[in-house]
């Protein structure tokens, strides 16, 4: 087996487990690690976040499991609470080989948990289970509250205003 000196760059690795060879892209993205902006967007009219609301999240990769977080926190003016189910889009595709998705919701595999927090009402928070769902357009994360059957919504468990917030975590095997 050859070595490569530390210092050199590596751009191909030879003779990996047992004489493979693997290129340097693949070994790459075998852990990798980047913050993302996660979109929100529901299955009706498109929420609003505010002129001042944010959006953010992370990933970090290992081989073909992604773990990571979104945020959204409705603020300022211009809130739109929108229609329809809430829908996030992950940063890498899931693989629906592996995640059993949903066509409705109510029985797509859970990937994740997170809070929803209502700022208006004496600062109310739910706990969310967060599963995942495929639309005509792909595979996306959706929410529904513990104590609830009905999903995350522009009307449910709350209308969404100025200060509520949204936070997810995830991990899940993607395709690429």
């Amino acid at each position: 087996m050859s070595h490569l000196p530390l210092a050199d760059p590596i751009t191909r690795c030879d003779e990996i487990l047992s004489g493979q060879r693997v290129d340097a892209d693949r070994i790459n993205n075998l852990d990798r690690a980047d913050a993302y902006t996660p979109a929100l967007f529901s299955t009706g009219t498109a929420p609003v976040l505010g002129d001042t609301g944010t959006r953010e999240g992370a990933w970090h990769r290992q081989g073909n499991l992604v773990s990571g977080w979104a945020r959204f926190h409705f603020l300022g003016a211009g809130i739109v609470a929108g229609t329809g189910t809430y829908l996030i889009a992950p940063p890498w595709p899931i693989d629906p080989s592996l995640v059993e998705p949903s066509g409705t919701g109510a029985q797509g595999h859970s990937v994740g948990s997170g809070w929803i927090r209502d700022a208006t009402v004496t600062t109310a928070n739910r706990y969310v289970n967060v599963m995942v769902i495929e639309r005509q357009t792909g595979i996306y994360f959706w929410m529904q509250p513990e104590d609830s059957n009905t999903a995350v919504s522009g009307t449910s468990p709350w209308t969404w205003a100025s200060d509520d917030r949204i936070t997810i975590s995830f991990t899940y095997p993607t395709t690429t």
